[in-house]
């Protein structure tokens, strides 16, 4: 993050930011599609859906994270990064329960 310009990180925010209220209407299609047709593949691309909209909240939460704390580390951004990653993981491994 120190790398880049005011302008550089605040487009990439913006691009997350974007990418994230864009991504949101995906599960609420898909979750009203399985409503309707009760289809193991919907119920699928639900999940799927749903665990790529958590994943992409969570990197927008980091990358927010880090830039309005300029003090934290380099360690400090890639241990945070590090626990997103294995929540991400979870979710992801979580429904394969089922």
């Amino acid at each position: 993050m120190k790398d880049l310009s005011a302008a550089q990180v605040a487009s990439r925010e913006r691009t997350l930011l974007i990418a994230l209220l864009l991504g949101m209407w995906a599960p609420l299609a898909t979750g009203y599609a399985v409503l309707l047709s009760h289809s193991t593949t919907q119920v699928a691309d639900f999940i799927r859906r749903t665990v790529d909209l958590v994943a992409l909240f969570t990197s927008w939460f980091i990358f927010r994270t880090a830039r309005e704390h300029p003090e934290l580390t380099g360690a400090q951004v890639r241990g945070r990064e590090y626990i997103a990653g294995i929540f991400v993981a979870i979710v992801l491994v979580w429904p394969v329960r089922f």
